[in-house]
């Protein structure tokens, strides 16, 4: 209890600095996760980002036309956005069952996810991507994003300020326990989900 309390002060005080306001076992290699439909052989450029929590959409440029399309998830899906190496922006509707599912309706200030534990996924590269949707299903931003892994630390460059989603590559993954975390500063009820990706399929958590 004393350790969450000194890392929700250290989670105000960090908000307070940056922004001014105080907060807010197996690998399973799942083949219903869904990556959105191609822009075709002649795009210019492609991303693509959750609209709700079951629904996708990618944005294409075409010939120096914007074009956007929409893909609804699979029933046992949610959309998480995730960035790649090459800090791209992509959404995926990630299989229900590898997802960290949680709100703040217990402490709106600062709330972590069940821990996550990729254990078949060490030594790879892994990338984390969270989403923070209101009670709509719609992405709403909050105050902070990040996670944080079993020894405690994470850097102030890793967190994400007044944004709806998070995303981080882990290299070389050693196998430590992961957290996914957001703040927020109002009584809102928002709702998180989280989950891990090696070669464009989610992982299983061991935990």
């Amino acid at each position: 209890m004393f350790v969450r309390l000194i890392y929700f002060l250290l989670l105000v005080t960090i908000t307070t600095i940056v922004i001014g306001t105080p907060l807010a076992v197996d690998l399973s290699l799942i083949k219903r996760d869904t990556l959105l439909f191609n822009c075709g052989e002649r795009f210019f450029d492609k991303t693509s980002n959750c609209i709700t929590s079951t629904t996708l959409e990618l944005t294409c440029i075409i010939e120096r036309q914007l074009k956007k399309n929409q893909k609804n998830c699979s029933q046992n899906e949610i959309c998480i956005d995730y960035v790649n190496e090459q800090n791209e922006k992509f959404a995926m509707c990630t299989n229900i069952n590898n997802v960290k599912t949680w709100t703040n309706e217990a402490d709106i200030f600062s709330i972590c996810s069940p821990l996550a534990l990729y254990s078949t996924a060490i030594g790879k590269d892994i990338i984390l991507g969270m989403t923070t949707y209101s009670t709509n299903n719609v992405p709403v931003l909050v105050n902070l994003l990040h996670t944080v892994q079993d020894n405690g630390t994470f850097g102030t460059d890793e967190i994400e300020f007044q944004q709806q989603s998070y995303s981080k590559i882990i290299k070389n993954y050693t196998g430590t326990q992961i957290e996914y975390c957001f703040a927020s500063n109002n009584s809102d009820l928002i709702t998180a989900y989280g989950a891990a990706l090696v070669d464009l399929q989610s992982l299983t958590s061991s935990l």
